[in-house]
């Protein structure tokens, strides 16, 4: 019992064991070389021995009743069946047989590659004419030459052929249509031998041609010793027929059909494949397409494929061309998305785009009603009213198998709770389910705001035997302003079981490409990639022994690439606000922040210009962390000697201390005013008295009497100017009164 087998059987509980035979029957991936590639070719097989849908008895039936026939009259056989169910092979099949009967003769015509009415006519009794002349002549004359006189009395009339005409010069033109179809079938019936014109392809013609084809039968097909055999869709070709024929409008098929039963004179119907045997094929060009892309899944993995495609889509799958382009559609997503996806929801929803085009059209342009990442109000109503929006045309059943799809792959679409763990759980997997990556399966590719799980997974896997120049580098190749939040977010997802080794060398790395990682202003700055990046190294810190950590934390202070990404680290490694877990102890938190102090000491000093004017969104930062490390000392004398040589730039170094305000309803940043609180910071970093004498030099007399609250229309700096003073003014009051001071100065204004 092969492998499919097995599964089915436990699947379907029913014994599907074969029955043994002599002569093992090979399986569908075991056909002769009619395709160069993994692509499935829509070639039709011609070995009997490779028939999986037990055609061949039928395709045999036929050709023995039309070889051991003694009637001299001519006869049609039509096999009826939609488009890739398999009537080629058939007549493949009938081919094969006839060649067991020497008394017959076997014509392919392929009205296909003729283009026009004209064309079929000519090409039909050339072909004819051609193959006649190979297989027999009389003592008089070839056959093949008296097929090509009779058509060469045949024209296309306006009316359609019928009409007989005389072309210039010939020498039959004297003879008539009926004198001559006689002598061709004497010539036949004395040859002793029979011919059988095999037509495939009729349903592939325009709509024209398919009505010249039956023309043409109706006109030849009284020859003796003459059988059709035709393949073609029966209601393609009846509506095809019944648009000339028909008395009136809306009776087209019909008027086909009633054509068809004066022509065909026995109509067979192509047995339909087993829905067994359909679906062992169809296994077996998935289990094909695994194997041409190396894509391996676990038991579970198969398990679950086999139940979800057979609750979902089976039903749709009715030919054995349906099987093939599933494959076909394998072969090409799972070698792109190799390592990318979760195989089993790669193979559904590839069934999910073949099977039912619209609904996966639905959900690929609007991932909402699927993802439910929003509301769960009335989940169940909705979800069957999608599925009923983009169903339509199918049957109840088949209904019933799209919602089992759609749900199978999405699982929160027709459920009421929704909570984080299942977007963690569903990421974690690679999930269709997951709005990491969704996209993905409708993508075939990882677009630039994502990030190839197959390369970041190498990458974390080689960081202890890769140098730490060599990680960032890569590193650097992977990330980019897009991707830079879902590459966090897919190491995150890993820091937490990460070797020691690993996690020092990661948090390394996070530390020389702290560019890479965009901390624009937001009302929600912990959602920022910077941030998470240093969520990140403080957790992966945790993986690491204690008595390794303070040296890799005063490493990563000289390391990061960016000085406010290492300010970042410094405040999430230190002991916080105790609401998190300390990675350091409180002797190593000073030892890294002296790291950090004595850089930002040096690279202030080296700029050409105050750090407010070069880097007013970093300045308050570094110099607090300069003065909380060093002491006042060196940072009020860097701040006053830039005050007192650019008196004007004193607003931007006020600006760097003001907290960003955010419009609760605009979500936009709002102006903060000079309160006390950050009078209290600035005269950390710089003596007040300096500011005061910089402002009364641009002011004058004006600050003499400050004004807390001028109006908003005043420009911002001449406002700062008056807060301040304001404020300098009061603590200068409580201190000469010797009274603690309070934060409520503005009120009292």
């Amino acid at each position: 019992m092969g492998y499919w087998e097995k599964l089915l059987s436990k699947v379907l509980k029913q014994d599907v064991t074969p029955v043994a035979d002599a002569t093992p029957a090979p399986t569908a991936h075991e056909e002769p070389k009619q395709s160069t590639g993994p692509y499935r070719t829509d070639a039709p097989i011609t070995d009997p021995r490779l028939d999986v849908f037990d055609r061949g008895p039928f395709a045999h039936r036929i050709a023995d009743t039309i070889g051991e026939r003694n009637d001299p009259s001519s006869l049609v056989v039509g096999i009826y069946g939609p488009w890739g169910d398999g009537k080629t092979t058939v007549l493949n099949f009938i081919r094969g047989r006839l060649k067991h009967y020497p008394s017959i003769i076997c014509i392919s015509f392929n009205p296909w590659r003729m283009e026009g009415e004209q064309a079929l006519l000519q090409g039909f009794f050339a072909t004819l004419a051609e193959v006649l002349d190979k297989e027999l002549t009389t003592s008089s004359e070839k056959l093949g030459d008296v097929l090509k006189k009779y058509g060469a009395l045949l024209k296309v009339a306006p009316g359609g052929w019928g009409d007989a005409a005389v072309s210039a010069g010939t020498a039959l033109s004297a003879v008539s249509l009926d004198k001559l179809r006689d002598r061709i079938s004497g010539m036949l019936r004395d040859a002793d031998k029979r011919v059988v014109i095999i037509m495939d392809d009729i349903d592939r013609l325009d709509r024209a041609e398919i009505q010249a084809i039956f023309r043409l039968v109706k006109l030849t097909g009284d020859f003796e010793n003459t059988a059709y055999v035709l393949a073609f869709d029966e209601q393609m070709v009846a509506s095809a027929i019944g648009e000339k024929y028909a008395s009136s409008s809306g009776q087209s098929y019909e008027a086909g059909i009633n054509f068809l039963e004066k022509i065909v004179q026995v109509p067979l119907h192509l047995p339909p494949p087993s829905p067994d045997a359909l679906r062992q094929y169809c296994f077996e060009l998935v289990d094909e397409a695994l194997r041409e892309s190396a894509t391996e899944m676990s038991q579970k993995q198969v398990d679950e494929f086999v139940r979800h495609f057979i609750d979902g889509i089976q039903i749709r799958l009715k030919t054995p061309r349906m099987a093939k382009r599933y494959a076909n559609a394998l072969h090409f997503a799972l070698t792109i998305l190799k390592g990318e996806t979760y195989t089993p929801d790669l193979l559904l929803v590839e069934g999910l785009r073949m099977f039912y085009p619209k609904l996966y059209n639905a959900i690929r342009h609007d991932s909402e009603p699927v993802l439910r990442t929003h509301s769960a109000d009335k989940a169940n109503a909705n979800a069957g009213k999608f599925i009923e929006a983009h169903t339509e045309g199918l049957t109840a059943s088949e209904r019933r198998a799209a919602a089992n799809l759609v749900e199978a792959l999405f699982p929160r679409m027709g459920s009421t709770i929704i909570g984080s763990d299942w977007e963690t759980e569903f990421a974690h997997d690679q999930r269709i389910a997951s709005s990491y990556y969704f996209p993905r399966y409708f993508t075939y590719g990882v677009s630039s705001s994502d990030v190839p799980d197959v390369a970041l997974k190498s990458f974390i896997a080689a960081l202890p035997q890769v140098s730490a120049d060599e990680s960032a580098k890569v590193f650097r190749g992977l990330i980019n302003d897009r991707n830079a939040g879902t590459v966090l977010y897919k190491l995150r997802s890993q820091e937490g079981q990460m070797p020691a080794e690993s996690a020092a060398r990661l948090i390394e790395v996070l530390a020389r490409n702290g560019s890479c990682f965009p901390s624009p202003d937001s009302l929600v700055f912990f959602m920022q990639p910077q941030m998470e990046a240093v969520i990140c190294i403080s957790h992966l810190m945790q993986r690491i022994p204690t008595e390794e950590r303070a040296s890799i934390a005063i490493k990563a202070m000289a390391d990061a690439e960016t000085l406010d990404f290492a300010c970042d680290c410094a405040r999430w490694l230190g002991a916080g606000d105790g609401t998190r877990e300390p990675v350091l102890t409180d002797e190593e938190e000073k030892q890294m922040q002296a790291a950090l102090g004595t850089r930002i000491g040096a690279y202030l000093t080296a700029l050409p210009k105050a750090v407010w004017i070069l880097e007013p969104k970093n300045a308050g930062t570094y110099l607090s962390w300069w003065e909380r490390v060093s002491g006042p000392g060196p940072v009020r004398a860097y701040t006053s000697r830039q005050v007192k040589e650019d008196p004007a730039s004193i607003f931007e170094l006020m600006k760097s201390y003001l907290p960003t305000g955010w419009g609760m309803t605009t979500g936009l940043p709002i102006e903060s005013s000079f309160d006390r609180d950050t009078y209290n910071s600035v005269s950390r970093v710089i003596d007040p008295a300096a500011i005061a004498a910089a402002l009364q030099l641009l002011y004058k007399e004006e600050l003499a009497a400050p004004n807390y609250r001028l109006p908003l229309r005043e420009p911002r700096e001449r406002r700062l100017a008056h807060q301040f003073m304001f404020v300098y003014n009061k603590v200068l009051a409580e201190q000469a009164q010797s009274i603690e001071p309070d934060n409520a100065e503005e009120s009292e204004s």
